[in-house]
């Protein structure tokens, strides 16, 4: 399905707590990369997931992952 169709039910910053339909924001912490998190999530059916990183986007074989500088 392509992303501009899925719609979007929930948000949720821990991977832990991703439902289908939610969109995933991995912040940073003090111990941890919330990109390390992004497979985690969309494997638990996120639309998407988007994390601190240099900008971009990246298609993985779970998802769709953009990455944005200064995300907190």
């Amino acid at each position: 399905m392509d992303l501009a169709l899925k719609p979007v039910d929930s948000l949720a910053l821990d991977s832990r707590n991703v439902v289908p339909g939610s969109l995933f924001f991995g912040v940073d912490g003090h111990n941890c990369r919330g990109q390390d998190f992004a497979r985690e999530a969309l494997n638990a059916g996120a639309v998407a997931a988007v994390v601190e990183g240099a900008g971009g986007f990246k298609r993985m074989s779970e998802g769709y992952c953009f990455q944005i500088e200064n995300l907190k």
